[in-house]
């Protein structure tokens, strides 16, 4: 929840300006938390907004408790030609007429003159404002969703956050409202039953988190509507509405993986030692640090993002996809403003991993000297993100080449280096693929297929297993699929990098320099080349 004690203590130091991000829905809350929690601190509270212009707010006290706030039209407020100017001349004359100490929570101030484009008169007037503010018993605060403060405001205004419920808050929220759940439905003769066991409940936290104080209140409502309470169906249920909001923000969740990580034994050894510092309390007794975040460095089709969703899976945390490319905006400081709020939900889901998939390509720096600035500017903010976040939100990424990123990119990641599968992890990727296609063959094939595939990606030879799987369903013999036609496809699909290694040696130069670790021993048939004996198992049949 809000800290007003913070806000207070600003207050007191004389920061008399204070800027709030909050989401739009957590608004109401944050000015009535303000108000309950400051009201003995100043005679008058004012609400502006660009729409009801000044209203007084009235804490109203019954059963020693304040039961509601009161809203009535402000007196001595004159009219102006445009909202902002009738904002301005009030708190003008307040600061000049008033001696008492006013609070006034301003709602729209900032969208008229925070963004690019504002007019230069309504800038001065506010810049004006703010300095007389400083020099008055009065305080402003000017509430907002996901703006970028200008730099002719700095050190005239102080910004805060209205983070989302953390999950102890998340928790406490859940509970209240479930009991509010129950009551109504006694009171309106409805059976309601909350059938959840421990860890049903520490889940049902944890699909909650993430969202605002309404947005859960809401969740909670619909779900036990429909289920005429809130079962185990309820978890999945809010799941999906989360999975709608984030992706209306350009976010969603990585689906899991269909089959299981194979031949990348320095990952998943790395995984399984990093899993034990997601336990805050643990880890704080021996002082270290949360999980690393991590980048997966290699060519295209090699399992980088398999072994995101494997890592996050066996972390058994969710794992969010990120894609820049959907933040970007034509409005200056709109673009950074999506990814700060998108950063802001990430830490809100904490313990999660936030998954931006080939960000080389989303971060280059050909966008950087073709959108002005932005992708510059973004990156900026993502590196100062993973400086400073102190949340659980563990930042995993792809990309099939180091060229473009800083060094101060990459020191920021723990760096592996994803090669081309060897002989022994091909024979593992055939075994699974074709298991997952419910395709039978026999181990002594399996391994003349790995043989065979030299040079291949993972996903070239799930497309091969794919193709024949389809074929042979198309054929009227589901799952039943020759090693004769798999070895067939193979001559037919020959490996994006049967000749050209170029590229590839650069890049095992690269990690072997120090510039990554590499995911998996290196492999002599790793190379390119075509065998000689191409036909001399033409013989070999499933049959």
């Amino acid at each position: 929840m809000f800290n007003t004690s913070q806000l207070t203590l600003l207050f007191k130091a004389g920061i008399a300006t204070i800027t709030i991000d909050t989401p739009a829905a957590s608004e109401p809350a944050l000015v009535e938390k303000i108000v309950i929690d400051l009201q003995e601190r100043y005679s008058t509270i004012l609400q502006w907004d660009c729409g009801n212009q000044f209203l007084q707010l009235t804490p109203i006290v019954e059963r020693n408790a304040i039961a509601r706030i009161d809203k009535t039209p402000a007196s001595g407020v004159n009219l102006e030609a445009h909202p902002i100017i009738t904002f301005v001349k009030h708190l003008q004359r307040l600061i000049n007429e008033e001696p008492n100490p006013s609070l006034i929570i301003a709602k729209d101030f900032l969208e008229f003159v925070a963004k690019p484009g504002s007019r230069p008169d309504w800038i001065r007037l506010s810049q004006d404002l703010f300095f007389a503010i400083k020099r008055s018993p009065h305080r402003l605060v000017l509430t907002h969703q996901g703006l970028d403060i200008p730099s002719n405001f700095k050190d005239l205004v102080w910004e805060m956050t209205n983070s989302l419920p953390d999950e102890r808050e998340v928790e406490q929220i859940k509970q209240r409202k479930l009991a509010a759940l129950s009551a109504s439905a006694t009171t309106n003769q409805i059976n309601f039953k909350l059938a959840l066991n421990d860890q049903e409940q520490q889940q049902l936290t944890r699909a909650l988190q993430g969202m605002t104080v309404e947005g859960i209140e809401d969740a909670l409502q619909l779900v036990a509507i429909q289920e005429r309470g809130i079962n185990c169906h309820a978890i999945k249920h809010i799941i999906n509405i989360k999975k709608q909001h984030l992706a209306a923000k350009g976010i969603s969740f990585a689906p899991p993986p269909d089959v299981p990580i194979q031949g990348l034994p320095a990952v998943t050894q790395w995984a399984e030692k990093q899993q034990p510092l997601l336990d805050v309390e643990k880890r704080s007794e021996h002082n270290l640090d949360k999980p690393a975040s991590f980048l997966f460095l290699g060519v295209a089709g090699t399992g980088k993002s398999l072994a995101v969703k494997a890592i996050a899976l066996a972390w058994q945390v969710p794992c969010l996809c990120l894609d820049m490319g959907r933040l970007m905006s034509k409005e200056l400081g709109s673009s950074e403003a999506n990814l700060r709020t998108i950063l802001q939900q990430a830490e809100a889901l904490a313990p999660c991993v936030l998954w931006i998939d080939e960000i080389d390509k989303q971060i280059s720096q050909k966008s950087f000297e073709s959108d002005g600035g932005t992708s510059a500017r973004m990156v900026g903010t993502l590196l100062t993100w993973l400086e400073e976040n102190k949340a659980d939100a563990i930042v995993a990424a792809t990309a099939n080449r180091p060229w473009g990123f800083s060094k101060e990119m990459l020191r920021r990641f723990k760096l592996f280096y994803v090669d081309l599968p060897s002989t022994q992890t091909r024979a593992e990727i055939w075994k699974v693929q074709l298991e997952h296609y419910l395709i039978q063959l026999e181990s002594e094939f399996i391994q003349i297929l790995a043989e065979r595939s030299s040079a291949y990606t993972g996903a070239e030879i799930r497309n091969i297993v794919k193709e024949s799987a389809t074929e042979a369903f198309a054929n009227g013999h589901p799952r039943l699929v020759s090693s004769d036609r798999l070895l067939t496809l193979l001559d037919l699909k020959p490996p994006q990098f049967r000749h050209d290694t170029e590229e590839l040696e650069a890049l095992r130069k690269w990690a072997a320099s120090g510039g990554a670790e590499f995911a998996a021993p290196s492999d002599s048939s790793n190379t390119a080349q075509v065998n000689s004996d191409s036909n001399s198992l033409r013989e070999v049949s499933w049959y």
